[in-house]
């Protein structure tokens, strides 16, 4: 099972497809810092960090010549957004519609999009 957990949804395969595709849109429409930013990626769900190639030292260390020092690592944030599609829409992606309404979708999206500007540009709220 993926983390977007699509077997469950009585999503059409061909409705996936749009919904992937509109939300590619309008996610690239809002986003500017990528494109300031060197980003690679997508990483996957299982991807835990970037490492900064640093260590932090704890004051407190065993006596005698040992050391030891916790690598620095970026934390990926994962962000999540509820919403809902009308699934007679999404029958209609089958049936050939071409004006789909993916409000839902769209509002998601640029809420997502509007956060990562935010964080890139401002830090973490």
């Amino acid at each position: 099972m993926d983390i977007l957990k699509r077997e469950l949804a009585p999503i059409p395969v061909e409705a996936w497809a749009e919904i992937d595709e509109q939300a590619t849109r309008s996610l690239k429409a809002m986003l500017s810092g990528r494109k300031v930013l060197d980003v690679s990626g997508p990483m996957g769900t299982d991807f835990p960090g970037v490492p900064e190639g640093r260590l932090n030292y704890p004051k407190k260390q065993p006596k005698g010549g040992l050391k030891y020092g916790i690598r620095k690592v970026h934390h990926i944030v994962e962000v999540r957004v509820p919403f809902e599609l009308d699934i007679h829409e999404m029958d209609n992606v089958v049936r050939g519609a071409k004006d789909v309404d993916l409000e839902g979708l769209e509002t998601a999206a640029r809420e997502t999009a509007l956060f990562e500007e935010q964080v890139i540009y401002h830090g973490l709220p």
